[in-house]
This record gives structure tokens, C-alpha cells and sequence, in this order.
């Protein structure tokens, strides 16, 4: 899996969240990806106890955040005793302490624990990374193409997904790739079967990370469960800045040696629009949300629902430029 790099002082209330947003002047459809290793399937900040508690709350509110069909429960068997008794511990010592005693994981934030065995129960393994992980998981396994073209295509079998955005898991669930993308412009001419002959040559020890972002008029830094009614109704008058935010996804993208699932591990950032400027990023923002429609799928455009947001977050960023320069 790779070389685990300990974090002995680790202090998750002074780790500010990382800044993933990447604004490009044109927009590009490409897999985008990057290679990192496995310290980054797993990530903890100063937001994690509240986004721990609620993700600790929607399972009962959306229970088909976590889902697995039969032939993915080696899969979600060996993440979790990878993660339960080697990554978690090694990685995040001052959070993550293994009591031999009670044969547990005990999380030193929250003060309850995982047991070192994966339950029989597969749901309940999933519900305890999700009560533990502030990162969502997204198995995959491989099975014959039905298009008639060569090689794999990947399927989703099993997930954690808690922040799945404007996705719904239990639509999601047993798909492939392609059909798992159905609504993005474009994917299917451009990424399908480059995606899928990734996955399939991805390696053990291999691990590839993307990002991308969003805006919401609606989103918390704790809770972003958005609905596609909150992406179509736009907002009337002007909307307070405090109340936009930027979304990013962090995916990154691992073998799991024994199982063979690729796996697909989401780390969910929500940005204040303010934190955008105050990084001074507003320029590359301004022009990245023009350049939606001047890359090589300017559809992306409507699939980002920007005529909802464009303009006031527009106005926005302007106003920030020209403060500067008074």
C-alpha cells in the first residue's frame, strides 16, 4: 500500500484545512490527475470533531449513505482492518491509540472506539469508519465491458458516502463509471474508456489524486447535504457573502492488494467565498468562472448550474479587486 509517515505531534485543532482549489482560465475535461501516496486516503483538521458529528447524525436521516453488495464485503472487510489496525495508529498516533487490552482503536477526540476485528456485520463496519473517517469511500471492482470494447469497466459496489453533494447513493449503487457520470457533459466521448483503463492498470502502491470545485449559496462548513433544488432556485437580491461558499472535492484514487477493489477516497472542503479573497485568489476565480465556457466543454457551464451563482459571486469577488486597489 505504501510507506506510512507517522504524525507524532499532530494537533488537529491547529491544522487549518487544506487549500485544494485549483482555478483555471479555461476549463479543460481531462482526468487531471496527480500522483501522491497513501498518507492522503485519510485527512483530519481543525473541522473534524463537527464534521464527525455530523456525520454521525445522517446515517439515521439518509441511511443509504452506506451501502455494499455481497461481492464487495472483502473489499470493505480489508479497507477497514487496513485502516483499524495499521494506517489510523501509525498515521494519527495522537488520535488513534490501539488498547490491546479491549482489542479497540480508541479515538482519543471523540472518546469512543473501533474494534480491531471488522464486524460480521458489513454496515456496521461502514457505519463505524463513517462514525471515525472524515473521508468518504467509494469501492469499485472490475467486471467485463457491455459496450463491446476492450478491457474493464468498473463498477461501484460498496460506499460511505455521507457528503455525496447533488448525488444520491442509492441511485448510485451498482453502476458503472460511465453511467455513474451519465450527467456530465461530455465524459462519455471524452473519459469513459480512458477512465476505465486506468483503474484497470492502477497498482498496488500506486495512488492518484484530483480535486474540483463548486459553488453553493447554500453549503456549511458542517453540512452540505445540497439537493438539486438548491442548485435551480436562485437566489433573490443580493445574497450576503457569508452565505457562498466554494465546495472541493479531494478524490484520491488506491489498490487494495488482496480484494483488487479500486478504491476512491473523497475528503469533502467548504470554503467561505471570503477565504477565497483573502487568499487572493479572486482574480483567478473571476476568470475561472468565465472560462466554464471557453474550454473544451463549455456545457460544463449549465452542469455547474453557474447562471444560478455567476453573477453574485461575480459582483463579489469585483467588489474585493477594487478594495485592493483603493
Amino acid at each position: 500500500m505504501g510507506v506510512i509517515e507517522p504524525l507524532p505531534g499532530f494537533d488537529y485543532r491547529t491544522t487549518q484545512q487544506s487549500r485544494v482549489y485549483k482555478f483555471d482560465r479555461k476549463y479543460f475535461m481531462t482526468m487531471g490527475i496527480s500522483r501522491t501516496t497513501i498518507n492522503n486516503i485519510v485527512h483530519i483538521d481543525c473541522n473534524y470533531l463537527s464534521r464527525i458529528e455530523t456525520r454521525r447524525r445522517l446515517p439515521a436521516v439518509r441511511p443509504e449513505i452506506l451501502a455494499c453488495y455481497p461481492d464487495a464485503e472483502p473489499a470493505v472487510r480489508e479497507l477497514y482492518t487496513y485502516l483499524v489496525q495499521i494506517f489510523l495508529p501509525e498515521r494519527y498516533p495522537t488520535i488513534f491509540v490501539q488498547s490491546w487490552n479491549s482489542q479497540t482503536l480508541e479515538n482519543k477526540i471523540t472518546g469512543d472506539g473501533l474494534p480491531f476485528t471488522c464486524p460480521r456485520d458489513i454496515l456496521q463496519a461502514l457505519q463505524l469508519l463513517n462514525a471515525h473517517v472524515d473521508d468518504d469511500f467509494l469501492f469499485t471492482l472490475p467486471s467485463k465491458r457491455t459496450d463491446g470494447a476492450e478491457g474493464e469497466e468498473f463498477f461501484l459496489r460498496a460506499l460511505v458516502w455521507a457528503f455525496p453533494n447533488r448525488s444520491e447513493p442509492s441511485k448510485r449503487i451498482g453502476r458503472s463509471m460511465k453511467a455513474l457520470h451519465v450527467r456530465v457533459p461530455k465524459y462519455a466521448e471524452k473519459l469513459d474508456v480512458s477512465m476505465d483503463r486506468y483503474f484497470s492498470r492502477l497498482e498496488t502502491g500506486q495512488v492518484v489524486v484530483r480535486s474540483n470545485w463548486g459553488v453553493s449559496i447554500k453549503a456549511s462548513q458542517t453540512s452540505s447535504q445540497l439537493t438539486d433544488a438548491d442548485y435551480l432556485s436562485e437566489p433573490s437580491g443580493d445574497v450576503s457573502i457569508d452565505k457562498i461558499f466554494v465546495r472541493c472535492e479531494l478524490q484520491t484514487l488506491f489498490k487494495l492488494p488482496a480484494s483488487g477493489a479500486r478504491v476512491l477516497s473523497i475528503h469533502e472542503y467548504v470554503y467561505p467565498l471570503q477565504d477565497i479573497i483573502d487568499d487572493g485568489q479572486a482574480q483567478a476565480m473571476l476568470e475561472a468562472i468565465d472560462g466554464l465556457k471557453k474550454g473544451n466543454v463549455p456545457e460544463i457551464w449549465n452542469y455547474k448550474r453557474a447562471s444560478t451563482w455567476s453573477d453574485q459571486v461575480k459582483k463579489l469577488l469585483n467588489e474585493a479587486l477594487a478594495k485592493e486597489i483603493d
